[in-house]
């Protein structure tokens, strides 16, 4: 699913990524024409009395209603953002070039956002929470979203029973983020070393806006590797797995 959410690129209104729908997490939200609201800005209307005007200067706000093709659920999704027009190249029936114009769209927001990646059963439903949020901050801010998934590796901690506090001559001091995952390393030193990595990442997303800029490109990424650190502490079947593993290879046999 990660490459639906890859590229942030315009996009003709139908070829929209195949984004699964938020509700059901089955079917596969899809657009038509009648769909799409355009309206030009006001500032792009001013440009046409230009004597250089051509239609690749129009600028659009744009609606799309997107629907769940699984009949059980046809739940509505919203997409909204900017849209333009630009000049399509194609070669005609007698081989020469022919151009025409098309509409091309760039999307701000998708309201409720679809998953990035499928959220199993077996991860708390807290953490599932956190993620919704998350999923919804990759459109509209990315640094965001990568702060938040530090949240989510802080309530992963605390699921795990790993302490956020030592007292030290009577007085409570709270353990910060890094100290944590390392005390979790004593449990699952593969996860804890995923989570280091998210940790890092997610350091510069709080500091965004400064040398460092936090696109959807490295939200996707992020991702990807805690989904992995998901699996790697909570998908009892990789665990039980990993344990005959390491038992063979002990045994050098079965």
């Amino acid at each position: 699913m990660f490459e639906l959410f890859s590229k942030n690129k315009t996009t003709n209104i139908f070829k929209f990524p195949k984004w699964r729908c938020p509700s059901c997490q089955s079917g596969v939200l899809t657009c038509v024409k009648k769909d799409v609201i355009t309206r030009e800005t006001m500032a792009s209307k001013a440009l046409h009395s230009h004597e250089a005007w051509d239609p690749t200067w129009i600028r659009m706000s744009f609606a799309a209603f997107l629907q769940c093709d699984n009949v059980k659920c046809g739940d509505v999704v919203v997409a909204t953002g900017s849209a333009g027009v630009s000049e399509n190249e194609y070669y005609g029936r007698n081989g020469e070039a022919e151009m025409d114009f098309d509409e091309h769209y760039s999307v701000v927001s998708v309201v409720p956002a679809p998953p990035i990646f499928f959220v199993k059963e077996c991860v708390p439903a807290k953490i599932s929470n956190h993620l919704d949020v998350v999923f919804a901050l990759f459109w509209i801010d990315p640094s965001a979203a990568i702060g938040k998934l530090r949240v989510c590796v802080e309530d992963i901690l605390t699921d795990k029973k790993i302490k956020r506090f030592t007292t030290n001559n009577g007085k409570r001091n709270k353990l910060n983020l890094h100290n944590r995952i390392e005390l979790f390393g004593g449990k699952n030193p593969d996860a804890s070393a995923t989570l280091m990595a998210i940790k890092w990442i997610g350091n510069a997303g709080s500091h965004a806006g400064g040398t460092e800029t936090i696109s959807r490109e490295n939200v996707v990424e992020v991702l990807q590797i805690f989904e992995h650190a998901l699996d790697q502490i909570y998908d009892t079947k990789l665990k039980v797995l990993a344990n005959k593993i390491a038992v063979i290879n002990k045994r050098k046999k079965l």
